[in-house]
């Protein structure tokens, strides 16, 4: 009897370090994916202000980002009202 205790109280053990390290990769691939996709908002805002300092309306700046001006308009509007403050 205490052969199969150990043993399924092993099994047990086992299995949660199995779930703990799958939810940790899961974890890992999740913020890799939000890490990117923050990365792509900083990177489109800062030419954003960029092209807004230099006095580019939204449809010319969307045209030279190659987005839809609808896309980017609210990071445009954002923007704009930070550099006003």
């Amino acid at each position: 009897m205490m052969t199969l205790d150990y043993t399924f109280e092993r099994r047990l053990e086992m299995q949660r370090a199995e779930a703990i390290e799958d939810g940790e990769r899961i974890g890992k691939e999740i913020g890799k994916e939000i890490g990117k996709e923050i990365g792509k908002e900083e990177k489109l805002s800062e030419q954003i202000r960029k092209k807004i300092q230099k006095g580019k309306p939204l449809d010319q700046i969307a045209d030279e980002l190659e987005e839809v001006p609808e896309t980017i308009r609210p990071l445009y509007e954002k923007i704009k009202q930070e550099m006003l403050q």
